[in-house]
């Protein structure tokens, strides 16, 4: 099994955005010319998300700062470090992570450790494929995940990891939808890196670019079920979604009860907003 890297910080970078209205095919690559971008930032600003549940207890983010284009610019993780993050017009440097643009999506991250992270994107501005390779002296790996959209809904993603060249692992996983919707991005840490759309080996804290809109635009509803297949050995897990949303019909918790292979597990999630 492919291991917890962060064990209280794997997360699943569920992100909602305003859709997007094309005609194209939603799995076309469009990797230049001219996109539909989402605005940049949260203009209601993210303050603090906590856990609670069967993995671990407390803060997840706390004490974020924004500069004036409503940009995370510092937060503290659930080890009480402090990241800061700063932007030019052609990259982000996230902690340790240093994120190249293509207009305002993320192509390519580099780690401190050997990583390099693609992606890839259609005409709808939605991401569609990711590869990775890391290589040092410790791992050899490569890995590639591949996405399928439904209108402005993720659906489906497979994903497949090598190392030394030879297949390690693969997981298929499928999203549905009830049309829950939310004014502002979600973000669920659902302690298992299969789940991520953007995890592979990367450091976690990538899922908050996704928030900001970096990644593209995400889903347009919020997840009501999530399943699960490591396909190389049929492992499986589900994961129940519910959410309570405040007045203005941003996200207030999220709460999940996964069940499956490795047994039953619940926890949830709970968001300040300014």
């Amino acid at each position: 099994m492919k291991t917890f890297k962060f064990f209280a910080l794997a997360v699943s970078a569920m992100l909602v955005s305003p859709s997007i209205t094309s005609c194209s095919n939603d799995d076309d690559k469009d990797n230049g010319g001219s996109i539909t971008q989402q605005g940049i930032g949260l203009p209601r600003h993210l303050e603090k998300v906590n856990y609670s549940g069967s993995y671990n207890n407390g803060a997840v983010y706390d004490n974020f700062t924004y500069d004036d284009q409503n940009r995370i610019t510092s937060f503290t993780d659930a080890s009480n470090e402090t990241i800061k993050c700063t932007y030019s017009t052609s990259s982000i440097t996230l902690g340790g992570l240093n994120c190249t643009l293509t207009g305002n999506r993320i192509t390519e991250i580099k780690d401190n450790y050997g990583g390099i992270f693609r992606f890839e994107y259609n005409s709808n501005n939605q991401l569609i494929h990711a590869t990775e390779t890391i290589s040092n002296s410790f791992l050899n790996i490569s890995s590639e995940i591949n996405y399928k959209w439904e209108g402005g809904n993720l659906i489906q993603y497979t994903s497949t990891e090598k190392e030394h060249g030879e297949e390690s692992q693969s997981y298929d996983v499928k999203f549905t939808y009830d049309g829950t919707k939310s004014s502002a991005p979600i973000l669920m840490m659902l302690n298992a890196s299969w789940l991520n759309p953007l995890y592979f080996e990367i450091n976690s804290d990538v899922c908050l670019l996704g928030m900001m809109g970096y990644f593209g635009n995400m889903i347009t509803e919020l997840p009501v079920r999530v399943e699960i297949t490591q396909t190389n050995d049929k492992r499986n897990f589900i994961y129940e979604l519910e959410y309570e949303l405040d007045s203005s019909n941003y996200p207030k918790s999220a709460h999940y009860i996964r069940t499956g292979s490795e047994g039953q597990a619940s926890g949830t999630y709970t968001y300040v907003w300014k």
